[in-house]
């Protein structure tokens, strides 16, 4: 886990590796990934967007969320 305090918590992204290719194949995302949900820790869902380099499908897709 990453905390990221004070005034750079409002304006930061992380990446997060997720293997996407894996959660499409057991039917947990669909194909295309825009069902793809990323929730605070008070279960508010957070801004994201998928990287185009390696995309949906892949085993090391990189996801950025919005912190703070």
């Amino acid at each position: 886990m990453v905390q990221v305090e004070g005034e750079l918590a409002k304006r930061t992204t992380r990446p997060l590796i997720v293997n996407t290719k894996a959660l499409i194949e057991s039917g947990r995302i669909r194909v295309d990934c825009m069902d793809m949900m990323f929730l605070t820790e008070e279960g508010v869902p957070t801004a994201h967007w998928a990287d185009p380099l390696a995309g949906c499908g892949a085993e090391e897709a990189v996801v950025w969320l919005k912190v703070g």
